[in-house]
């Protein structure tokens, strides 16, 4: 059990930026690895470049060279390699090596991890298109059409099947040692395809929140039909107290705006005012991109409800909230996500109503419609057929995209290697049940759910479940049956008050009270937006005011914060060990009772309260428990 707690202990630490660098030995790297040498940006990691035929048959010139990097073993001998594959399509992997590195340090140091930008991504010759990059205002499946036309006959050659021979090139320029692979989302496609062409290669494998080998769905049928079910296990065990139905008061907001968008003021990360619109595409996008953010994840019902009783102010803010933007998506990093090498594999290999190699015309558009008519529009409720394809999927891309030769279909089983499938309850984009899927395409496999978390589950879990599972499965041990029995560490967030009326006192009767349970929800509200932050964050209020968090110094700084209208709480919150909170805030205005609040490393709440020339002391019954301290780590991905 002790184990146990280290590794959920040491992905929390990982988020709140306090991981040393590593501190491996080159000497530690596997033998046959001569070609690799130090990283001029990180000389504590190997680099290479693997040459590879951009088409293996020759019929069409040109190399694509891949960025390989490898976090020798800190301990040697090694006991083996594991390989890292990143999703997308489209995602760089090395980006996340430093920090796999770490992990692997201290808790597998005797493996090396490889990993490889695929190709198209990264530094692995990313794909660009000047179409995308146009000022010109055309429409999405436009400028998609220029693209393909400007990659050329390069578009057929970024296919899984590439990948998977890629996958062997950098392996025989390590020396050809059977690989550990682990893959999360569409790697997960990867490393099944790669598992059954080469099954030799392969020791185990480990797949988070993975891909079918069938592709993504083109109607985005999967997450529509996992919507109520997700929405029912957030609400799970009455934690949504404010609703009877979370998916109901969503497809009541949902009708409503298909009528007119929602307006009001949502507060930026500088405490300034802005006039926001959401429309039915952000709400969608707001909600299947929050599988990502377990915070936001955890807000969303009580917006939902919030927004139906006419308060759009939360749901506003989750859509100007530090990494999304508008229209809901988590908003990547250029340099780790290529769209265009995003678009080229799936407009190849995604189950469209056409085929891939037809003639890109408007014998596509009937041949969509009359799939999307036989469904009918409850297969698409509460959004609708338009939005969910034109937000949820790459198909509007696709509609003229230059014909290309369709891929061979997969069927084999996959080989009877150790296979461990882990698979977020919450996750919208690869949900349990396509999980059930690719766990029953392999002979020694088991699934493992995670309550509670969203998609890429060995750095959204934090409970540390996932991470425990993972790293003792890659080390060799057995899967873990199932993860123990535990309440939600990121509670759903409660309906947001407009009065402090709506209150109910705590620790304290009347005013004082009813001060210190605004104060301590404040507390609660601001941690919900420091959790999901990556490194330092700034946020505005639901209401009014400002945040920062400081990771190094663990410290988080209210302005004015306000989660009550017009009720401003200022001063700051540290992080200590725990993870507990401490500090000092002054809470003052919406018909509180002005008070100094002391809150101590144990949770414990001493109010001063000020009226007039008087002041009077208090110690509150109440405990302030800092349930979501900091963001844990994930593996940035996009629709797979």
């Amino acid at each position: 059990m002790g184990t146990k707690g280290g590794v959920a202990g040491r992905w929390r630490a990982v988020a709140l930026g306090v991981v040393a660098a590593a501190s491996g030995s080159l000497a530690s790297a596997p033998a046959a690895e001569a070609a690799f040498s130090p990283c001029p940006d990180a000389p504590k990691l190997l680099c290479d470049t693997v040459p590879v035929p951009l088409d293996r048959s020759g019929a069409v010139p040109g190399t694509v060279n891949l960025a390989a990097r490898i976090a020798p073993a800190r301990v040697t001998p090694a006991a083996g390699t594991v390989l890292f594959l990143a999703g997308g399509p489209g995602q760089a992997a090395t980006p996340a090596l430093p920090s796999l590195a770490a992990d692997f340090g201290l808790l597998l140091p005797n493996y090396n991890v490889l990993t490889f930008d695929q190709r198209g991504t990264g530094r692995s010759g990313p794909l660009r298109c000047s179409a995308f990059d146009s000022p010109r205002r055309e429409s999405q499946t436009r400028a998609a059409a220029r693209c393909g036309r400007q990659l050329g006959a390069a578009r057929s050659f970024y296919r899984t099947a590439d990948s998977v021979d890629d996958i062997e090139a950098v392996r025989a320029a390590i020396g050809g040692p059977p690989l550990a692979v682990f893959a999360v989302s569409y790697g997960g496609r990867v490393a099944g395809e790669y598992a059954r062409r080469y099954p030799a290669a392969v020791s185990r494998l480990l797949l988070d929140s993975p891909s079918t080998l069938s592709g993504t769905n083109p109607l985005d049928l999967q997450r529509i039909g996992t919507l109520p079910r997700l929405l029912r296990s957030i609400c799970a065990r009455k934690s949504c107290p404010f609703t009877k139905s979370a998916f109901r008061d969503l497809s009541r907001l949902a009708k409503r705006l298909r009528k007119r968008p929602l307006r009001g003021r949502a507060f930026d990360s500088r405490g300034r005012a802005r006039r926001v619109k959401l429309t039915l595409a952000d709400l969608y996008g707001l909600t299947i991109s929050s599988d990502l953010a377990a915070s936001k994840r955890a807000q969303l019902p009580s917006a939902y409800r919030s927004a139906v009783r006419r308060d759009p102010g939360p749901l506003l803010r989750l859509l100007v909230s530090p990494g999304f933007r508008a229209g809901g998506a988590q908003e990547p990093r250029v340099e780790e996500i290529s769209f265009v090498t995003n678009t080229v594999t799936l407009c190849a290999e995604s189950p469209f109503p056409w085929s891939p190699a037809s003639a890109p015309d408007r014998r596509r558009d009937r041949k969509l419609n009359r799939r999307v008519g036989k469904l009918g529009a409850r297969a698409f409720r509460p959004f609708g057929a338009q939005v969910a394809i034109g937000v949820g999927t790459v198909t509007p891309s696709c509609l003229r995209w230059p014909s290309v030769a369709p891929p061979a279909r997969v069927t084999a089983a996959g080989p009877p290697v150790p296979t461990l499938v882990l698979s977020g309850l919450e996750d919208f984009r690869t949900p349990i049940e396509s999980a059930r899927t690719v766990a029953a395409g392999y002979p020694n496999a088991q699934l493992l759910p995670i309550p509670y978390a969203g998609h890429s589950v060995v750095g959204s879990d934090p409970s540390g479940c996932a991470a425990f599972a993972a790293f003792t499965f890659l080390g060799g041990g057995a899967p873990l049956a199932a993860c123990p029995a535990r309440p939600r560490l990121i509670p759903v967030a409660p309906r947001a008050p407009l009065t402090l009326r709506r209150l109910r006192p705590l620790g304290l009767k009347g005013v004082r009270g009813r001060t210190i349970r605004a104060t301590t929800r404040t507390i609660d509200d601001a941690l919900a937006q420091v959790i999901d932050g990556s490194g330092g964050v700034r946020a505005g209020g639901l209401r009014g005011g400002r945040l920062s968090f400081d990771p190094p110094t663990r410290t988080i700084t209210l302005t004015g914060y306000r989660y009550l209208p017009r009720v401003r709480v200022s001063g700051k919150l540290q992080v200590t060990a725990g993870p507990r909170l401490s500090g000092r805030l002054r809470v003052a205005g919406g018909g509180t009772a002005a008070a100094v609040l002391q809150v101590s490393a144990n949770g414990e709440v001493r109010v001063n309260f000020k009226r007039g020339a008087r002041r009077s002391q208090a110690a509150a019954a109440v405990r302030v428990e800092p349930f979501r301290l900091v963001r844990v780590p994930r593996t940035q991905a996009i629709d797979p």
